[in-house]
């Protein structure tokens, strides 16, 4: 059977024995013309660019949107404001355990997937810091929102390196490390502001850290392309197969099995070996 004239295939060939006995030729599927993520307009680049740095920018927001809280926190739940620390401690703590998780998944099952339901984790957690009682729950929370938080802002710049060529990757990389930057730098101001006033107080930094969290999440789930290569010639292989019924059509990364055990055995732990 041979392949429509809007696809491109590469020239490495393989003989696969077909259902009658005989050799058949297998092609691996390459991207058409305008389908790689790195052909996307100037424009369309700066658009993604700037919904991917706004993810990081949501992940780096809670590691100290609650230092300016730490009185109220210790007088509301009972423990010294030395003990407070720990609510941003753990959250940057989770950060160092985050990438080991979400790096590789990214690798799987492509950068939507590996940012995407990691943001709107961090979301519901950031509620849930904001509604505990007890010390232990806001602790809990705060630690494996860290974890969550920890995703974009490890996988954006890959995904990045996904739309861009070295030679021009420098601006967007500047944009998004600023965003990961201004987080932290302008949590504390915004805190501050929410802890003084009489009607709000020390838990809406959590709530407020979810409103702005889940109002980029609205946008990218919509409006944020996959970008990953892998991934997207994978699904390409896939909808090709189905469509024709011709199982020649076939890419290199279906080769990794992709079930639930070997990712956590092989993928997640790749960044130790």
């Amino acid at each position: 059977m041979s392949c429509p004239p809007d696809l491109e295939k590469s020239s490495h060939h393989t003989d696969s024995p077909s259902h009658d006995g005989r050799q058949r030729s297998q092609e691996e599927i390459r991207f058409a013309k305008g389908e790689d993520p790195k052909s996307f307009s100037p424009l369309y680049k700066a658009f993604v660019t700037w919904e991917m740095s706004m993810l990081a920018f949501v992940g780096s927001l809670g590691s100290s949107i609650m230092s300016p809280a730490q009185a109220d926190m210790a007088m509301y739940l009972n423990i010294s404001e030395q003990a407070t620390v720990l609510s941003l401690s753990l959250f940057v703590l989770g950060y160092a355990f985050g990438p080991l998780i979400w790096a590789p998944i990214s690798e799987v099952y492509g950068r939507r997937l590996s940012m995407l339901p990691a943001v709107f984790g961090l979301c519901i957690l950031s509620i849930g810091t904001a509604v505990s009682k007890e010390p232990a729950s806001v602790f809990i929370t705060r630690f494996i929102g860290g974890v969550f938080g920890s995703a974009p802002i490890s996988n954006v710049s890959a995904a990045l390196g996904d739309i861009y060529d070295p030679r021009v990757r420098g601006v967007p990389m500047a944009f998004y490390a600023l965003c990961v930057i201004g987080g932290p730098t302008l949590a504390p101001i915004v805190g501050a502001a929410l802890t003084a006033n009489p009607h709000l107080g020390w838990r809406w930094t959590e709530y407020l850290e979810a409103i702005i969290g889940f109002a980029v999440l609205i946008t990218t789930v919509f409006f944020l392309p996959e970008t990953y290569a892998p991934v997207l010639l994978r699904r390409k292989a896939q909808l090709m197969r189905k469509k024709t019924g011709d199982p020649s059509y076939w890419h290199a990364s279906e080769r990794n099995k992709m079930d639930l055990k070997t990712t956590i055995t092989k993928q997640l732990s790749r960044p130790l070996q």
